[in-house]
C-alpha cells in the first residue's frame, strides 16, 4: 500500500524549531594611512606639548633627572637635646623632684 507523503502525519519531539547556524564574515585588517598633514599636526601638537611642560624645569634639566624623575631626598640628622651626663642630671633631679612630691625623701 503506497500512501502520498501529505497523508502521513509527523510529530517531532523536542518541540522547538532548529537553529541555523551562520558563519560570521570577518572582516579583514586594513591599515589606515594618515594623511601627511594630519601627521605633522600631531607632530607638531606632541613637540609642543612637550616644550610646555619642560618650560618651568629650566635649572632641572642638566641633572640626571630629565623629563620628571624623582630624586630620593637625604635623611635629616635630628639634633640631641642633651649629652649623656646632662640627661644623667636631668634624670635624678626629676626622679627627686617626684620623691619630694610623695613626701618619701623627707619623713616626718
Amino acid at each position: 500500500m503506497i500512501k502520498s507523503r501529505k497523508s502521513i502525519k509527523v510529530t517531532r519531539i523536542g518541540g522547538k524549531s532548529r537553529t541555523f547556524w551562520r558563519i560570521k564574515a570577518i572582516p579583514k585588517l586594513r591599515w589606515k594611512i594618515a594623511s601627511p598633514l594630519k601627521l605633522l599636526t600631531k607632530l607638531k601638537n606632541a613637540y609642543m606639548k612637550m616644550m610646555i611642560g619642560l618650560a618651568g624645569n629650566v635649572g632641572y634639566l642638566n641633572t640626571e633627572n630629565m623629563f620628571g624623575g624623582k630624586r630620593i631626598p637625604k635623611a635629616r640628622k635630628v639634633p640631641l637635646g642633651y649629652s649623656n651626663s646632662e640627661f644623667d642630671q636631668r634624670l635624678v633631679y626629676e626622679i627627686c623632684k617626684a620623691l619630694v612630691a610623695t613626701r618619701e625623701l623627707y619623713p616626718e
